[in-house]
Order: structure tokens, then C-alpha cells, then sequence
């Protein structure tokens, strides 16, 4: 990769800088997210967190906001394993979520048919499973 600086003189380069790039999820996956979680009215709000193992170090700033969170420091725009599907099946708010995430995360076939036709993070798989949980 090359980096041309020559069109900023306040810009310079020494031997041994570093050029840091942050990745940040898309709004539209954030909001999604959000949406699917019913957190829109709470989206910038501060939340403070801690951890529980007090043996581990917190890696995200704190406060922050969920906004914050879901945007820079949580991965939420990669794809849902089958493995997690099935796990938030015990989270699911109704028989019928629970239902839809049971049979998508037990059956490979259908999982890989399903995935290979759709692109599915955590925010569109959460508003597949209980579309009438998230708020418009």
C-alpha cells in the first residue's frame, strides 16, 4: 500500500510512523440493530460498563454510548454462524421466533440454502426471527 502525503505540507512522515485504520460498522446496519433491539430512543444515551472478571482488561471505552458501541467497537455486520443462530434461540421473545431460529440454526442444509440467498447479521437475523419487536 502506498500513502502519498505530497498534497499536505503539514504532513510528515518520519521513519517508524504508523498509519491506523479503524473500520467502522455501517449505519444502516447499526440502525437495524437498534431497531431490532427496540434501543432507538436510548441510541446516545450513556451506558458504563464493566466487566464481570475483574482478572480481564475492558477494550471499549466506558461511558459510551450504544450508538458508540454497535458502530465502532462491536462486530455486528459480519455474518451469523449457524452456531449462534441456534443459541439466541433461548432468548427468542415468542414460541414462534423461537421456532423459526430453532430450524434455522439445527439444519445445515436449510442454514446454507438460507445464507446463500441471504446476507444475514445479527440485526437482520433478530428482525427475521420477531419482526413485530422492532419498532418502526
Amino acid at each position: 500500500m502506498e500513502l502519498d502525503i505530497g498534497e499536505h505540507a503539514e504532513l510528515v512522515y518520519k521513519t517508524g510512523d504508523h498509519l491506523a485504520v479503524w473500520p467502522t460498522n455501517a449505519d444502516s446496519e447499526v440502525n437495524i440493530l437498534l431497531d431490532a433491539l427496540n434501543l432507538q430512543a436510548r441510541r446516545d444515551t450513556p451506558v458504563l460498563l464493566r466487566l464481570l472478571d475483574t482478572s480481564s482488561r475492558l477494550k471499549v471505552p466506558s461511558p459510551t454510548t450504544i450508538t458508540a458501541l454497535f458502530r465502532t467497537y462491536l462486530e455486528i455486520g459480519a455474518p451469523v454462524s449457524r452456531d449462534t443462530t441456534l443459541a439466541l434461540a433461548q432468548f427468542a421473545p415468542s414460541p414462534e421466533s423461537k421456532a423459526f431460529l430453532v430450524k434455522l440454526g439445527s439444519d445445515r442444509s436449510h442454514f446454507a440454502q438460507y445464507t446463500s440467498q441471504n446476507y444475514l447479521t445479527l440485526g437482520r437475523l433478530l428482525t427475521l426471527a420477531a419482526p413485530n419487536n422492532v419498532s418502526a
